[in-house]
């Protein structure tokens, strides 16, 4: 699968978001049309409590240029890691902020995987 892209105003609200979003969040029946000009942090599947962790990264963005990764679960258990970036005008003025969202299950699940493994491994041993 492609990384979705989502552009936004400085206030974090949509502006553009390209198909590949859509098709990662397509389980919570978004339209994307509809989520321009809504807040970014709104995206379909945020859990409540990762919501300030996602205004916290666009703030952070806002203060040095770039940010991320951020790594948070939806609500259907699947891994995003979010990466954003600063966009400025052709004065150097900030005038939105790019972020490049990245499905990241299976590699967490492989992480899981290796530690579990591990961990059974290390049973064995002791026994």
């Amino acid at each position: 699968m492609n990384d979705g892209l989502i552009v936004t105003d400085l206030d974090g609200n949509i502006l553009s978001c390209n198909r590949a979003f859509g098709e990662q969040f397509a389980d919570y029946g978004i339209d994307l049309k509809k989520l321009i000009g809504r807040p970014a942090a709104e995206w379909p599947g945020m859990r409540a409590e990762d919501a300030e962790k996602y205004l916290e990264l666009m703030r952070q963005t806002a203060e040095e240029g770039s940010a991320g990764p951020l790594e948070m679960q939806d609500k259907a258990g699947r891994w995003f890691s979010f990466t954003t970036s600063l966009l400025k005008d052709a004065n150097g003025n900030p005038k939105g902020m790019f972020a490049v969202v990245k499905d990241i299950s299976r590699l967490k699940r492989a992480e899981e995987d290796r530690i579990a493994a591990m961990q059974e491994g290390a049973t064995i041993a002791e026994t």
